[in-house]
């Protein structure tokens, strides 16, 4: 499954999901959220995403990004362009 949340400017956090929410969603192959100009965080949920291969989290104002995203072995891509904030 692809998920593409590109260009949705009011989206300011990804990922806080209940355990009700939860059921079938961690089978996303790919996660779109570029120019979401107003998202500030992503939960360490992320890591519960174990298929997932590409991420592109471009053109964001992010500062960091969560520690779980070293659990996704499948991960193959990341792209991070124009993350001004993003520190190291």
């Amino acid at each position: 499954e692809t998920v593409k949340l590109s260009g949705c400017m009011k989206l300011q956090s990804l990922l806080e999901l209940s355990h009700a929410e939860q059921d079938g969603r961690f089978r996303w192959l790919e996660l779109w959220v570029d120019d979401c100009k107003n998202l500030r965080s992503i939960s360490d949920q992320l890591g519960h995403f174990i298929k997932l291969s590409y991420i592109d989290l471009s053109s964001n104002d992010l500062e960091t990004l969560p520690s779980s995203i070293g659990d996704l072995s499948s991960l193959r891509t990341v792209c991070l362009n124009k993350c001004k904030k993003l520190k190291s």
